[in-house]
């Protein structure tokens, strides 16, 4: 069941890229066993991967078992139960999330509703987060949690990239008039980074208090 957060928006429990918000009830319990770790993402502009990436490194610090999963180029042979823990990240952008994301979640919600799960966005609007650009971040995500029937235990919105480099055409002429908006760098000369990597490694060890179903 989505719960309301302190700015209204309704959601599971989640974090902000300002700092761990709802940290899971159970984190004071450290978990002691070794999880079989998924991270599963969707990325246009490669933020999402990179981010993906820097979980994996930080969860194999901690003893885990992480493998790493492009929503695109999933294995013939991959299958749910060969994990304990699902993370999963997309970038939103203006359709919404990755359309391989969303077809993943759809057809394994009822496996990923029987285990710890949660969920990763990344976005400008988490970097820049005005009330239009909060509001639309957030219907976003219901819609896809709506449609998939997926109850991610974690929700967490990440800073994404603003990169100039990989955008051309439209979509450069469209970010140009996003980051206008929202008072970011205009100059297309430059890419500018906003992911809080220190906000993502505490998510990544929160995950590691999560209690593990028992089998």
């Amino acid at each position: 069941m989505l719960a309301a957060h302190r700015d209204g928006c309704v959601l599971p429990q989640r974090f902000d890229r300002e700092g761990v918000q709802g940290y899971i009830a159970f984190s004071w319990l450290r978990r002691s066993s070794v999880a079989r770790i998924l991270v599963l993402y969707g990325s246009t502009e490669s933020q999402t991967a990179k981010i993906a990436e820097f979980l994996a490194t930080v969860l194999k610090q901690h003893g885990q078992t992480v493998s790493v999963v492009d929503s695109e180029f999933i294995p013939g042979s991959f299958t749910l139960n060969d994990y304990d823990v699902a993370l999963i990240g997309a970038s939103m952008h203006a359709g919404g999330f990755q359309r391989a994301v969303q077809n993943f979640v759809g057809q394994q919600q009822a496996s990923l509703n029987q285990m710890p799960s949660a969920f990763f966005s990344v976005s400008l609007t988490a970097a820049y987060p005005t009330p239009e650009g909060r509001s639309q971040l957030d219907s976003h995500l219901e819609r896809f949690f709506a449609e998939t029937g997926w109850h991610p235990q974690q929700v967490v919105n990440f800073a994404g990239a603003l990169a100039y480099s990989q955008y051309h055409g439209l979509k450069r002429w469209a970010m140009l008039r996003i980051a206008h908006d929202v008072h970011a760098p205009t100059d297309t000369s430059h890419d500018y980074e906003y992911t809080d990597w220190e906000a993502v490694t505490r998510f990544a060890e929160a995950m590691l208090a999560v209690p593990l179903a028992q089998g």
